[in-house]
């Protein structure tokens, strides 16, 4: 593993290499929707001074592919390549409320409701309902539920009935209100 770039010694201890993150820009690049959207996210991220998302759907979850940032409330670096539970992001929830039920029922038994934060849906009946509420108006809303006083908004992208991922915004709650996030999305 050392010759190939995949662990380094330093000093006396072994870390994961770089080639990894080789590794991990190269699977990036098999999924269109990111390479696609990556202008939109940073117009988006520049239109609300918030931060843009796409987010891609696998087993049950969801990965950060690729973020932009207009100001320091969170940074997008940090966060990409992060799996996430679908229930507790607006993005995921966009990506939830796609599938029949009986994927989604499969997707709760495999992952669960885990609370993120206070304000995480845990209650099968009570998600349910969101995503019915998500099917209806074609966007997911968070209010705190993955991270404390971060809101956000998401709308799934689908072709031909495929859910490729979801776009999103996610700023500070002060700044990106109940009342503003779901008019915050520069599309459509």
């Amino acid at each position: 593993m050392e010759e190939y770039g995949y662990v380094v010694q330093r000093d006396e201890e072994y870390q994961l290499g770089l080639q990894f993150f080789n590794r991990s820009v190269y699977t990036r690049t098999q999924y269109d929707l990111p390479q696609t959207v990556r202008p939109l996210i940073g117009e988006m991220a520049q239109q609300t001074d918030e931060s843009a998302w796409c987010i891609v759907p696998e087993g049950g979850r969801g990965m950060l592919l690729y973020g932009a940032s207009e100001n320091d409330s969170i940074n997008p670096d940090s966060l990409i390549g992060s799996w996430i539970h679908l229930h507790a992001h607006s993005g995921g929830k966009a990506i939830m409320a796609q599938p029949t039920r009986p994927e989604i029922d499969a997707i709760l038994d495999q992952h669960g409701l885990p609370a993120k934060a206070q304000s995480t849906i845990t209650d099968r009946d009570d998600l349910l309902k969101e995503l019915d509420r998500v099917r209806e108006d074609d966007y997911a809303l968070n209010f705190g539920e993955n991270i404390e006083e971060i809101h956000a908004v998401g709308v799934p992208v689908v072709i031909e009935d495929d859910v490729l991922g979801t776009l999103g915004i996610a700023g500070a709650a002060n700044r990106l209100t109940k009342a503003e996030n779901a008019s915050a999305m520069p599309i459509g």
